[in-house]
């Protein structure tokens, strides 16, 4: 159940270059970068994503631009037993020099989920940490990395009235900065059959064919219609395609293959 698979991957390096992902892979699969490269002073984010990865298992390699002062990447795969898969939707990255680090990632899709990192100008993983979790952002076990003299960690939190607001609080006025993005459930639409009835016979030689398509996502539903006159459908007598842009009569034909 497995939908995507999300890569974040943080580091200091002064290189504009050396700090730039080439490549990440998982068990040899190539995932696609989600939001780009953010590089505040020496500090770099990148965040990548593979949807339906097909393996349960695999290695995770990262190519960078070239080597860096540190570099750790974390690897977080995102779960639907009901989803057809998972998409990268929106993001952010701010910088803020408080004893708190906050933001907001605005117009997000319902249900999304979204995963944040920040560094932190501070050695100390446990100086940094979500301000109240889970409303503020929940700490990925294990993705915490001391880089010398600044540490990271990622977080994650679900989309609550249009937005994800994540919060994080410093036990010093350090410098931090931090990259976010959302990432959300994609259902495939569903068509019901309102008349005639499934597998009916006898009904018209000129039947009315009403249908009923659904979208979870509330994305725009385009239409393939086959029409024949056997039901193995190997003969194709006509094909008719429809969407929410064809405004013909009822009953007329829209575009005829």
């Amino acid at each position: 159940n497995t939908k995507a698979l999300v890569v974040v991957v943080t580091g200091v390096d002064s290189s504009a270059t050396d700090s730039v992902v080439s490549g990440i892979t998982f068990g040899g699969v190539a995932l696609e970068s989600a939001r780009a490269r953010y590089k505040p002073n020496g500090a770099f984010f990148h965040i990548w994503y593979l949807k339906n990865p097909t393996i349960a298992l695999g290695s995770v390699a990262v190519t960078m631009g070239g080597a860096c002062t540190d570099i750790q990447a974390t690897a977080i795969p995102l779960i639907s037993s009901t989803a057809d898969s998972i998409f990268y939707d929106t993001g952010l990255e701010n910088t803020d020099a408080d004893t708190t680090h906050g933001f907001s990632i605005g117009s997000v899709k319902t249900g999304a989920m979204g995963i944040a990192a920040i560094i932190n100008d501070d050695a100390l993983t446990t100086d940094v940490a979500p301000t109240s979790t889970p409303t503020s952002g929940t700490l990925v076990t294990g993705s915490e990395a001391d880089m010398g003299a600044t540490c990271a960690e990622v977080a994650w939190l679900g989309e609550a009235s249009g937005s994800v607001a994540f919060s994080w609080t410093k036990v010093a006025t350090n410098s931090s900065w931090a990259q976010g993005a959302t990432f959300y459930e994609q259902f495939a639409p569903t068509t019901a059959l309102n008349t005639p009835a499934d597998t009916a016979t006898g009904v018209s030689v000129t039947p009315t064919l009403n249908f009923t398509g659904t979208d979870l996502n509330a994305d725009e539903v385009e239409y393939e219609v086959q029409v024949d006159t056997v039901s193995t459908f190997d003969s194709v007598a006509a094909t008719y395609y429809f969407d929410a842009s064809d405004n013909s009569t009822p009953g007329t034909p829209i575009d005829n293959n």
